[in-house]
């Protein structure tokens, strides 16, 4: 399996993590967008993530791009 592979499989693990946790959509869509900017060790240990580490996750993102504003 070549990195891009490997990736896509890694980034879909995190979509089912996400789901078997019943993220809110809003931070799916959120992880959609960003994803590619992501390495892939840190895709890897999001799939270790808890819903309340999704949620951190979510806010300081969205704190970043506002004090970019």
């Amino acid at each position: 399996m070549n990195t891009l592979e490997y990736r896509e499989n890694i980034r879909n693990k995190v979509f089912c993590h996400m789901d078997k946790l019943k993220i809110p959509e809003f931070i799916v869509q959120e992880f959609w967008e960003l994803e590619v900017f992501y390495s892939v060790k840190y895709l890897e240990k999001m799939l270790m993530w808890t819903p309340y580490e999704f949620n951190v996750w979510y806010d300081s993102h969205d704190d970043y791009c506002m004090s970019n504003y």
